[in-house]
This record gives C-alpha cells, structure tokens and sequence, in this order.
C-alpha cells in the first residue's frame, strides 16, 4: 500500500509499547527451531472448506516450505510478482462460526474462549490450543502440554476454521 492510501484513510501505523502478539517466534539468530520429533507426519494437509474449495499445503522438504493451492491444485500465486506463495507455519485454529441467515450470507466467527487447532513446519504436526480472554486481548497459543506455543521462524498461514471442517481437514 502506498502511504498516501495509509493517510488517506488514517490508519494508526504505530505499534503501542504494550503490544503483545498472539505469536512467540524463536529467535532466528539462535538458529534455535522448534521439535518436531514427536509429531505426526503433515506433508500434503488438505484443508477441506466444501467440496468445491478444500486448498492444500504441500511441503518440500528441499525449500523447507509449505507451498498452497487453491482450486483443484492450482498454485496460489502472488498476482504482483506470479511467485507461488510459501510458508513455514501452518496454523488450523478452530473457531465456532455462526451463519447470520442474511442475503449476503455473513457468518459471525467467536474469536473469544477457547478451542484447538494445529501448528505444521517442517513436514510435522502437533495439536495445540488457543485461548482469548476477550475481544481486546490478543490470543495465546499453547502445546499439549500447557507451554506457550514458539514457532520457527517465517512466514505463517492462518487457518480459521470452523469446528465442523476442523474435523473433516487431512495432515
């Protein structure tokens, strides 16, 4: 976006000192990772919405990526450079929707309590859990085992799903 647009519409580019984000990253000069040697296998995660729209991330293990299709295995691509999207993280986070029965079909998507979901890197999975205390406070992340979830280091994919299509995704 250009700045122009950021001022036009007055967005707040400033991130408040009290600022906590929902995700702990471990910190790339360390070349610390995450350990994935107890998880599942997660290579071809198959993200099923409807019968007609379920986009898959496909991880090669030569980049260290995940890449995404969309429809019927077609690459998702950034329209300004025609590169395939990659990402490190995949994120399936599991939230309760609720169809508001308009003629726009809005849905309205609780992002507050708690729920499951998954972190994918390097070909793995585990299951964890997110929590919001709030509307106003930022979620949090946690494993199985009730630490707070760190991710590697990259680009991360957010999956908010609903628990119905939660059920139905393939790792």
């Amino acid at each position: 976006r250009r700045s122009s647009d950021l001022e036009y519409k007055k967005y707040n580019t400033q991130i408040p000192e009290s600022f906590e984000s929902s995700f702990k990253f471990f910190d790339y000069a360390s070349g610390e990772t995450k350990d994935m040697s107890a998880a599942g296998d997660a290579n071809h995660v198959i993200v099923k919405y409807h019968s007609i729209h379920a986009p898959e991330f496909i991880y090669n293990p030569d980049t260290g990526y995940y890449t995404r299709t969309q429809y019927n295995g077609i690459a998702h691509v950034d329209a300004k450079t025609g590169k395939e999207l990659e990402f490190t993280n995949v994120l399936l986070l599991s939230l309760v929707h609720k169809d508001l029965n308009d003629e726009l079909l809005h849905i309205s998507v609780d992002s507050t309590g708690s729920g499951d979901g998954y972190y994918i890197t390097g070909g793995r999975y585990v299951k964890i859990r997110w929590e919001k205390a709030t509307q106003d406070t930022p979620m949090k992340l946690y494993c199985e085992d009730g630490n707070p979830l760190v991710m590697n280091c990259g680009k991360t994919f957010v999956n908010i799903v609903s628990p119905a299509v939660f059920k139905r995704c393939e790792l």
